[in-house]
C-alpha cells in the first residue's frame, strides 16, 4: 500500500511533527483515504473507511488498545475512563455512568447558566475587547469545577487553571511522546510534574475533605464517592476517585471550551447563521433562564455548534494498536501496527460532506444527517465514546444560547487564527473580540 516515503529512521516525523494537519490533508489527497506511514519507531495504517474505522472502534475492539502515545496522558490522568481499558474501564465506566444520567444534567444546567450570567455581568461592567477562547475556557473551567466538587473549587480556580494549561502544553508536545524517553528530565516536564503536584494535592485534599465530613454531596464527586459496583460492591479508591476528577477536570473543559471558541469564530463569519440562532433563542427562550429541556428545543444552536466541530474537531486524531494481526477490507495489519483515525480530514472528506470546506449547519437538521455513522467523530466512537457528550453539548448549546440572546460577540476583523493540535485542537493564538450587551 502506498504512502509516503520518509527518511531512513524518522520516516516522516520532521513533516508529521512541522504540520500535523496539512501532513494529513497532503497525504490523504496523494494516496487516497487509506495509507500507511512511518513516524519514528511506529508503523501507522491511516484510515478513513466509516467501514474501516466501525471495525477497528466497535466490531473488533478487543484486538486494538490504546496506542502508546497515550502513555503521557497516563501520566496526568493516571487510569481514568480516557486512558484506561478492558475490565477496568468497563467497572469504572459502569461506576462514572449514572452520574452523567439525564436526572442530573438538569441541575448541572441551572448551575451553567448561573456561571455564565456571572462572566455576563462582568462583561456589562466592563464591555471592550477580550480574548474570547480565553475567556470560554476560564468559564467552563468554573463550570466543571463547581458540577465536580461543587464551589470548593472557587478560591483556587486562578491555580488550577494555570496549572491545566501547563499540564496540557506538556502533553500536546511532540517531545513527551515521539522523541524523547520519559525519564528524561526536560524543562516542560519538569514543570508539568510541578504542576500535577499542586493539582494531586488539591484534588486529594478534596477528597479527604469530603470523606472525613460524611456529606457527600449531590455534585459529581459525592455521586462518584456513592456509586457501588454491582457486581463487586466495591466503591472508588481514593486514586480511582483521584483519576476521574482529573480526567474530568482537564477533558471536561478543554473540549467544550474549543468547540465554543471555533463557534463564535465561524459565527463571526457568517452573520445569517446567527441571526437564526438569535431567532431561535428569543422563541425557545424568551427572557428566561435557560433550562435542560429548553436547550433539547435548540435545534439549529445544536446544529451550528456540531458544524463548528465538524470543521474543528475537539479530538482531532484517535489511534488503536494492533493487539494480533488483523485484516481490514483486503488489508493487512500486523500485530503492533497503530490505526489512526483523523477525524480532522475524516470530516472533509466530501463523499459524506459535500463542500466540506463550506459552514453549513444545515447538513445537522432532522432530515438531512443520513451519513454513516463513523463519518463524524468529534469525540471519539464505539463504546470508549466521551461520556460526557450529553453534558459538553448542553454547556456548548447553553453557553451559545444565553450569550447571543444578551450580546453581540464581535469577531476582531484582520486577526490571523490557526488550528493548533495537540491533545485537542485550540485557536493560535487566540480569537479577539469585542462583546457588548445586546441593546
Amino acid at each position: 500500500m502506498d504512502g509516503p516515503p520518509g527518511l531512513p529512521l524518522v520516516g516522516s516525523l520532521v513533516d508529521a511533527i512541522r504540520e500535523p494537519l496539512g501532513f494529513l490533508e497532503r497525504n490523504k489527497a496523494r494516496y487516497g483515504p487509506t495509507f500507511r506511514v512511518r513516524i519514528g519507531p511506529y508503523r501507522i495504517l491511516q484510515i478513513h473507511e466509516p467501514e474501516h474505522i466501525r471495525h477497528v472502534l466497535v466490531q473488533n475492539a478487543g484486538n486494538y488498545q490504546k496506542s502508546p502515545t497515550y502513555e503521557v496522558l497516563r501520566e496526568v490522568l493516571g487510569n481514568g475512563l480516557v486512558t484506561s481499558e478492558g475490565s477496568f474501564w468497563r467497572k469504572q465506566r459502569r461506576l462514572v455512568q449514572p452520574a452523567f444520567h439525564h436526572k442530573n444534567l438538569q441541575g448541572f444546567a441551572d448551575t451553567m447558566a448561573q456561571l455564565t450570567g456571572e462572566l455576563h455581568h462582568q462583561w456589562r461592567q466592563q464591555p471592550g475587547e477580550l480574548d474570547i477562547h480565553e475567556a470560554m475556557t476560564h468559564l467552563t473551567l468554573r463550570i466543571v469545577g463547581h458540577t465536580l466538587m461543587s464551589t470548593e473549587l472557587a478560591d483556587r480556580a486562578g491555580d488550577i487553571g494555570r496549572a491545566v494549561s501547563i499540564i496540557l502544553e506538556y502533553a500536546s508536545h511532540p517531545e513527551s511522546y515521539f522523541i524523547l524517553p520519559s525519564w528524561f528530565p526536560t524543562v516542560r516536564r519538569v514543570r508539568a510534574r510541578k504542576a500535577l503536584t499542586e493539582l494531586d494535592q488539591i484534588l486529594y485534599g478534596m477528597i479527604a475533605k469530603r470523606r472525613s465530613s460524611g456529606q457527600l454531596g449531590n455534585d459529581l464527586l459525592g455521586m462518584l464517592m456513592a456509586a457501588t459496583d454491582a457486581d463487586t460492591q466495591e466503591q472508588m479508591t481514593p486514586r480511582q476517585l483521584r483519576d476521574e476528577l482529573m480526567t474530568m477536570l482537564l477533558a471536561g473543559h478543554e473540549t467544550t471550551a474549543n468547540a465554543l471558541s471555533w463557534t463564535w469564530l465561524l459565527l463571526g463569519d457568517h452573520p445569517e447563521a446567527l441571526r437564526r440562532i438569535r431567532a431561535e433563542v428569543d422563541e425557545v427562550l424568551g427572557q428566561e433562564p435557560p433550562t435542560f429541556a429548553a436547550t433539547k428545543e435548540l435545534r439549529y444552536t445544536e446544529a451550528v455548534v456540531r458544524e463548528a466541530m465538524r470543521i474543528y474537531p475537539p479530538v482531532w486524531v484517535i489511534e488503536r494498536q494492533a493487539i494480533d494481526d488483523d485484516r481490514i477490507g483486503g488489508i493487512e495489519i500486523p500485530a503492533g501496527t497503530l490505526v489512526s483515525i483523523a477525524p480532522w480530514t475524516l470530516h472533509r472528506d466530501a463523499r459524506w460532506f459535500p463542500e466540506p470546506e463550506k459552514f453549513r449547519p444545515e447538513r445537522f437538521l432532522d432530515g438531512t444527517d443520513e451519513r454513516h455513522r463513523y463519518a463524524y467523530l468529534p469525540f471519539g466512537g464505539g463504546p470508549p465514546t466521551c461520556i460526557g457528550n450529553a453534558f459538553a453539548m448542553m454547556e456548548a448549546k447553553l453557553i451559545v444560547a444565553q450569550t447571543v440572546r444578551d450580546f453581540d460577540v464581535d469577531i476582531v476583523p484582520g486577526q490571523r487564527v490557526t488550528p493548533k493540535p495537540g491533545v485537542t485542537l485550540r485557536p493560535s493564538p487566540g480569537i479577539r473580540a469585542t462583546v457588548r450587551p445586546r441593546s
